[in-house]
């Protein structure tokens, strides 16, 4: 169950103006000792919960892949549907939560960050959609050109199949480590929709990571 596993841990964070605040976080931890395998730390988008990710944590934690889900403060944990703003918001504080914390990002800024990872040895795995209703896939492809030569696959069927798990897997044992995968015809719940091709994924990362023989 998706309350299943849930804590409270103290997070000391120092804002922009240099002071620091002290929160009670709530996270979703499903292997607290660790786990062998590894750990997927998982951010939910805005709105959003550790619910988001119901679909795959079932798929990491039978195969032994410790998930660590966030809960950003002001969100809740159950969104109802709102019309006003044709997203999944639970009440009015955490729509106010939702345009305060969007307003305040600068995306331009963030740009700095994704060429330091773009230049890094850090195994990229990009996931995003061709139908999405509330990002446009030009904005995607943009993202993803940010990265320069970042392998490209695009899967087109409506129905999950393991072929594009299996160009995955090769792309990344022939030593491609920035990979970029758009699903066409998927809308803006890729993490539910498509749960298995991430997990398989994941997995995949993690096992060749840890035995790097694997990959040619």
């Amino acid at each position: 169950a998706m309350e299943d596993c849930l804590q409270t841990v103290r997070v000391n964070l120092k804002t922009v103006a240099g002071t620091t605040v002290d929160l009670n976080a709530t996270i979703q931890d499903t292997h607290p000792d660790g786990s062998d395998i590894g750990t997927v730390i998982a951010f939910h988008g805005i709105p959003g919960s550790h619910r988001d990710f119901s679909a795959l944590l079932p798929r990491l934690q039978e195969r032994g892949v410790r998930l660590i889900a966030t809960c950003f403060p002001g969100f809740g944990y159950t969104p109802l549907f709102s019309k006003l703003m044709k997203m999944k918001i639970k009440d009015g504080d955490v729509a106010a939560t939702t345009v305060k914390a969007v307003s305040a990002i600068d995306f331009p800024s963030q740009l700095r960050y994704i060429q330091q990872l773009r230049d890094s040895h850090v195994q990229v795995l990009m996931v995003y959609s061709g139908s999405d209703p509330f990002i446009e896939q030009s904005i995607s492809d943009h993202l993803v050109e940010a990265f320069g030569s970042i392998k490209r696959l695009i899967c087109s069927s409506v129905v999950p199949e393991d072929s594009t798990t299996d160009e995955y897997i090769e792309a990344v044992r022939s030593g491609e480590r920035k990979v970029a995968v758009c699903f066409a015809k998927e809308g803006h719940q890729l993490q539910k929709t498509r749960a298995k091709f991430l997990a398989d994924a994941i997995v995949a990362m993690l096992e060749m990571n840890q035995n790097p023989a694997t990959m040619h």
